[in-house]
């Protein structure tokens, strides 16, 4: 079972070998953060977030492995992600808010047999 924290920090940096582990970020100034996984997997838990400006940036790879981000359903997000037989799912239900305040989160990095998904509730 994977280790849990939380964290209130305004950004991360989680390295997951042959493990893993949940996060829920509670940041009231979130800035981003990088995830790598190597056979193992994380779950980035973000809807308590609020950003620190207008976008933040995170950067994904996943060797072997899979990441799951949750995020707040009004921020909008652009995915720039390299699969190799891998992928990245965006499994939101809600569409993107065109609103020149709304935040912006953009997703970058790789997977190889890898994947993720993002999601919000």
């Amino acid at each position: 079972m994977p280790e849990e924290m939380t964290s209130n920090d305004d950004g991360f940096d989680e390295i997951a070998v042959f493990g893993g582990r949940n996060i829920r970020m509670e940041s009231q100034q979130f800035k981003g953060g990088k995830v790598t996984c190597i056979f193992g997997g994380s779950e980035l838990q973000m809807t308590r977030c609020h950003m620190a400006g207008n976008s933040a940036v995170i950067e994904m790879t996943a060797i072997f492995s899979g990441v799951k981000m949750i995020i707040p359903r009004e921020w909008n997000v652009k995915v720039e992600v390299v699969s190799i037989f891998g992928g990245f799912n965006d499994k939101r239900l809600y569409t993107q808010n065109n609103a020149d305040n709304t935040p912006t989160l953009y997703i970058k990095g790789v997977t190889i047999f890898g994947g993720g998904e993002l999601i919000s509730y």
